[in-house]
């Protein structure tokens, strides 16, 4: 029964050799709630632009793990996280161009 345990903490928190583990588990489960959220915008007239603002925010969040993931693993050697960040930014400011103004 312990091993059944440290099976389940070694999915989640692991050495040091695996770091982004986590980070792709948080990833995949934000976008199974894109998913779902596609659904209910493709499907509500009355609530499209909350459930899109939401769909953007949660689109930013995975882009924004993405740039922490590629920040984590080559280091500071290759600016190629700084992208993610500015596309999570832009994703932020249209979920709050949806939500709030219009």
């Amino acid at each position: 029964m312990n091993s059944f345990f440290k099976k389940i903490m070694s999915l989640f928190f692991e050495k040091a050799e695996r770091r982004v583990k986590p980070l792709m588990y948080a990833q995949l489960a934000i976008l199974i709630g894109v998913i779902f959220l596609e659904f209910l915008v493709s499907n509500s007239v009355d609530n499209y632009w909350s459930y899109s603002a939401i769909r953007d925010l949660m689109l930013g969040t995975v882009i924004l793990l993405i740039g922490i993931e590629n920040f984590v693993v080559r280091g500071k050697e290759r600016k190629d996280y700084f992208i993610f960040f500015v596309v999570a930014l832009l994703f932020y400011g249209i979920a709050i161009d949806n939500f709030f103004l219009n």
